[in-house]
């Protein structure tokens, strides 16, 4: 192996790693946002995921996520990069609820 390449590999695999260790806990809150906004807007505001995407949610680092929207449940669930997903409900009468991490029911 080239002196480089294992140089590089040592300095940048531990560089990498410490990235993703200081930048995972901002998954949780930048797929939180994006669940509950687009909760918001679809079931409050009547728009389409394509316009939300486009608009409320098309900056960075938030365009991002990936969301799901089920109708049926009136939830909307969002995940960055497949790393952190966090799911948002809506109920009638009270708005959008970001549920917890662990929650895998829905209320």
């Amino acid at each position: 192996m080239n002196n480089k390449l294992k140089y590089g590999l040592l300095v940048g695999f531990p560089s990498l790693a410490y990235f993703f260790y200081r930048n995972y806990p901002k998954l949780n809150i930048l797929a939180g946002f994006a669940a509950k906004n687009v909760c918001s807007c679809t079931f409050e505001a009547g728009l389409d995921l394509k316009s939300i995407e486009a608009g409320d949610n098309n900056f960075l680092p938030v365009f991002y996520a990936k969301n799901e929207i089920n109708k049926e449940e009136k939830s909307v669930s969002s995940s960055i990069l497949g790393l952190k997903k966090r799911t948002a409900i809506y109920k009638d009468g009270i708005g959008s609820i970001l549920l917890p991490e662990k929650s895998e029911t829905i209320l």
